[in-house]
């Protein structure tokens, strides 16, 4: 088996059936089972973080749409994770948790290595992040929930800290550029 391959296992192919037509907002197919893994509309305010999924995972693995970008940039998809009080991992462009930081978000670098955030290889960037993904799945189920129970200041942090993310930006804007709001 070739070495540069990632296989995901056990495949699932759920996620083809959400879109059966143009429409943006095309409904479900009815062939679709009742407790397909994701379920939620994303125009729907109140599923549209799909809190209930969240509820049965730990760690969000975050693709970014670009992953070699010249620069990082924060998207909707690393907000979830942060909106539903989850840990992250972010397959996307280098110095995007760095970029996190600078916003006044917490990231988890003492329970996850995040120096593949500072690897501008986007080769070896990725290798890192699945050897990353790999050993959190080696971690003992125990370890991660103790993780989650004692750091809920760091999930609550960034929860908080999103919801005052539009008035934050604003101010530094007219800080920047000298405005009164």
């Amino acid at each position: 088996m070739p070495h540069n391959l990632v296989l995901l296992s056990p495949a699932t192919r759920v996620n083809d059936c959400f879109v059966s037509d143009t429409d943006i907002n095309a409904s479900l197919p009815v062939n679709v089972k009742k407790n397909a893994l994701v379920a939620g509309n994303p125009n729907d305010p109140n599923t549209r973080f799909q809190a209930e999924f969240y509820k049965k995972i730990a760690c969000d693995i975050v693709s970014e749409t670009v992953f070699n970008y010249p620069y990082p940039y924060i998207s909707e998809k690393i907000l979830r994770p942060i909106a539903c009080k989850r840990m992250f991992i972010v397959l996307g462009p280098c110095g995007i948790l760095e970029l996190l930081k600078q916003k006044g978000f917490q990231t988890f670098g003492d329970f996850i290595n995040e120096e593949y955030d500072q690897i501008t290889d986007p080769k070896e960037r990725f290798i890192r992040v699945v050897s990353e993904i790999k050993n959190l799945c080696n971690t003992p189920l125990s370890s991660i929930q103790y993780y989650i129970r004692t750091n809920s200041a760091k999930f609550e942090h960034n929860f908080t800290h999103l919801k005052k993310l539009q008035e934050l930006e604003l101010q530094q804007i007219a800080d920047k550029f000298d405005i009164k709001l």
